[in-house]
């Protein structure tokens, strides 16, 4: 059982309002609204109201003369996009708003994961392989669509010969599932293991700043190692959102470039 002030509580999954249905199909489906439903949800509204107030009030457009918020937004907005320009080339515009939007996503429930009695969403396997999946097989129907070439063609190369094709086929039929799998784990388990982390220390340096004794001023050094720990975990969840949305990128680079061609 999980104590109250265990590492391992944020990474826990409590229901609020209870809610299961059954199908005589799938059996009992839980639409359950959970903490992890709270944080998601009030995540896209503070996006939602953060958008709302760079806008114009009266034409509901940016502005043709940028505020500051808008200023700073698209000063980033280009170095991204010229990031990963580097990747997919021509097709970058094609999927620009998709990878930043995926980045902002990330980056905003990274950051939510740290806050004090919240939740870690990006530490739960269910919700990165997901969204590992989606961002994944979405792009492969895209690049169907596009092409025009059958689903086949990904697990086999053209121009092989049937031995070779007989090897390679269900080693590119493995890496076709376990890409997303394996991406979605790698985000989960560094935000799991870093967030346990600084929890741990975090209560280590707590404990020592409100320690009584003679030398009070030596138990405010561990304040500068707590407000460390938390830049450097801050750092940790940027560049792992960023490393996410690249690997992405990577993906769907290398899909419109593989067999379909």
């Amino acid at each position: 059982m999980i104590k109250i002030f265990s590492p391992f509580e944020q990474f826990t999954v409590v229901p609020f309002i209870d809610f299961k249905i059954f199908s005589n199909f799938f059996g009992f489906i839980d639409l359950s609204i959970t903490n992890q439903t709270f944080v998601i949800f009030y995540f896209v509204l503070i996006i939602y109201f953060f958008y709302l107030s760079v806008l114009n009030p009266k034409t509901y457009s940016l502005y043709m003369i940028p505020s500051y918020p808008q200023f700073i937004i698209e000063f980033y907005y280009k170095r991204i996009y010229r990031h990963f320009q580097t990747i997919l080339k021509e097709d970058v515009d094609q999927y620009i708003t998709v990878l930043v939007t995926l980045f902002i996503y990330l980056l905003g429930l990274n950051l939510m994961g740290m806050i004090p009695f919240s939740f870690s969403v990006t530490s739960q396997p269910a919700c990165t392989v997901f969204l590992a999946c989606v961002v994944y097989y979405s792009s492969v129907l895209h690049t169907i669509k596009k092409k025009g070439s059958p689903i086949f063609f990904l697990f086999l190369p053209s121009s092989v010969s049937f031995f070779n094709g007989f090897i390679l086929f269900p080693i590119e039929t493995l890496s076709f599932f376990i890409k997303p799998i394996s991406m979605g784990l790698r985000l989960c388990l560094n935000m799991l293991v870093s967030h346990i982390m600084v929890k741990v220390l975090s209560g280590f340096l707590w404990a020592l700043m409100i320690s009584s004794g003679s030398l009070f001023f030596l138990h405010l050094i561990p304040a500068f190692g707590l407000v460390l720990i938390l830049a450097l975990d801050v750092a940790f969840c940027l560049v792992q959102a960023f490393i996410f949305t690249t690997l992405a990128a990577m993906f769907i680079k290398q899909i419109l470039d593989s067999h379909l061609h």
